[in-house]
């Protein structure tokens, strides 16, 4: 999805002679958060050089891979310049007390500050500029011979991969209702209203739940399960496409993938490297799903040890359920629970038992109202109802020609949220349709800065030697901003994957728009 350039100048001045890039460069030191960036320090001033890369899906793989994304990158170079007045010594470094900036970055206290780069043109007098990177600081590191410091920044996703946590079961949830509660629970800067946009996603989740597991993995398995991807913008704003994206149009120009964002000519880059890349060949899918259903009410823990609670006090244990359960019966005593003390006075009735229930444990809370005895709790077991699997099943297709071209080239999808053979079919044949042939592959190296360009955007390229005049996904950029031999260059080099090779018809079947009987009748490839 391109940014909006509404009002800007942005589209022409990418590609004008004598155009001058400009770059800004903020980050909280004063923790003010992500929709305060005004209040962030402009370090622009001290910036030797800057550059970055953006990629779609994976490493290595084109857009047409699909799943979790891979946190966007941006590299700063930065003059560690000596402070005076009330200051004193370098301004970046992360050892010295008399800085300016040591109450933020000072001790290691840099890390996961939060960060951003934009880049753009000037319009005259007046900059105008984009978010290229959003996101948090990953890494300072200090040179001090050359007086400089190399600041590493890593976009939102670095808060949603440290992040991890555990939900109750989720019901016949689409992905965008899962996907919205789980990005609630990031430790960090989840996202709030404007920061997040969320295909619905094409097949229901009947049973969903977050294990302990990193936020930003679990957001993968989801999209990987509905044939999409899942992604922080350039802007921090969290995306979630599912596989009918790229063919689904949209009101706004900037949005469309049907709509081509930029044509590059031959003018405008210094290499053209199409190529077919052959790992990228798949022509055998394996799918593994294992169907689920909820069972009748059963023993789903059984405490193996003895717990202790001090008189008139109360502790908290976890209990890990045997499967992950819909729901946990309130214990009853004497059933489900017995305490007593040290000389065998049944204090079973003294007990109170709070529960805190999520899909893979309960926290038990246990309160012991006896004030003149400890309590031993002998006795505990929780009863639920368990959600269970049947044996993984395997879903399988091939292509005999690909086969016979290409050698046998297996890939395996092994997906909790896969959960039915009619599921399964769809991922495994939408692979098989993708990747039979290997997709034609491009590089443009040396192209002008196009700030406004994101991995996903759809561009056309004309170029008459290679007889290249067609429509390309973008699936990475790498971009540089530098002082160059003479004057400021902002250069990118993009990598994409032909549309027509991740989409080759255009029949599709709208709901809402198509009407049965319709000459549109392919519904998804």
């Amino acid at each position: 999805m391109a940014q909006d350039i509404t009002g800007t100048a942005l589209a022409a001045n990418s590609v004008a002679q004598g155009a001058k890039p400009v770059i800004q460069v903020l980050f909280d030191w004063a923790d003010d958060g992500f929709g305060n960036e005004g209040d962030w320090t402009d370090e622009t001033t001290y910036l030797k050089s800057a550059s970055g890369r953006s990629r779609a899906v994976g490493w290595g793989k084109s857009l047409a891979g699909i799943g979790v994304g891979v946190a966007d990158d941006a590299t700063l170079v930065f003059n560690n310049v000596e402070e005076t007045g009330g200051n004193s010594g370098f301004r970046f470094s992360q050892t010295n007390s008399n800085g300016s900036l040591y109450a933020s970055i000072g001790e290691g206290a840099a890390r996961g500050k939060r960060a951003a780069v934009k880049l753009g043109y000037y319009n005259g007098a007046t900059p105008q500029s984009v978010y290229m990177l959003k996101g948090y600081l990953e890494s300072l590191q200090e040179n001090y011979r050359d007086r400089q410091v190399t600041i590493t920044l890593r976009d939102r996703a670095m808060a949603a991969a440290l992040s991890k946590h555990a939900t109750t079961l989720q019901e016949n949830q689409t992905a965008a209702q899962y996907l919205t509660t789980i990005a609630a629970l990031m430790d960090r800067d989840p996202p709030g209203a404007g920061e997040y946009s969320y295909d619905t996603g094409y097949v229901l989740l009947p049973y969903a739940w977050l294990e302990d597991e990193p936020i930003w993995k679990e957001m993968g398995l989801v999209a990987e399960s509905q044939g999409g991807r899942i992604w922080f913008d350039h802007a921090g704003v969290l995306r979630f496409e599912d596989g009918t994206h790229f063919v689904r149009a949209r009101a706004d120009a900037w949005r469309n993938p049907l709509v081509s964002q930029f044509t590059f000519t031959t003018d405008d880059f210094q290499a053209l490297n199409p190529h077919y890349n052959p790992e990228e060949v798949v022509n055998h899918v394996i799918v593994e799903y294992s169907p689920k259903y909820e069972s009748y009410v059963q023993v789903v823990y059984t405490a193996a040890e003895t717990f202790i609670v001090p008189p008139s006090g109360s502790i908290t244990i976890r209990c890990e359920h045997r499967y992950p359960v819909a729901s946990v019966a309130t214990p009853v005593a004497s059933t489900d629970f017995k305490a007593g003390t040290a000389g065998g006075t049944d204090l079973t009735g003294d007990i109170t038992l709070t529960l805190t229930t999520k899909a893979i444990y309960t926290d038990v809370q246990i309160e012991n109202a006896n004030a003149d005895y400890a309590a031993y709790i002998y006795k505990l077991q929780l009863r639920g109802y368990p959600v269970l699997s049947e044996q993984p099943i395997k879903y399988e297709c091939e292509d005999a020609t690909s086969i016979a071209r290409h050698g046998r080239q297996t890939m395996r999808v092994a997906n909790p949220y896969i959960l039915s053979y009619r599921h399964a079919q769809n991922v495994g044949d939408l692979l098989l349709a993708r990747f039979k042939d290997p997709p034609l592959l491009i590089e443009l190296a040396g192209v002008p800065g196009v700030p406004y360009l994101e991995p996903g955007d759809r561009i056309t390229v004309t170029e008459t030697k290679t007889g290249i005049n067609t429509a390309f996904f973008i699936g990475e950029i790498d971009w540089r901003f530098d002082p160059g031999g003479g004057g400021l260059i902002f250069k990118e080099n993009i990598q994409a994957v032909r549309a027509s090779d991740m989409y080759p018809h255009t029949d599709y079947f709208v709901l809402g728009t198509s009407e049965f009987g319709d000459a549109d009748g392919r519904l998804f490839w």
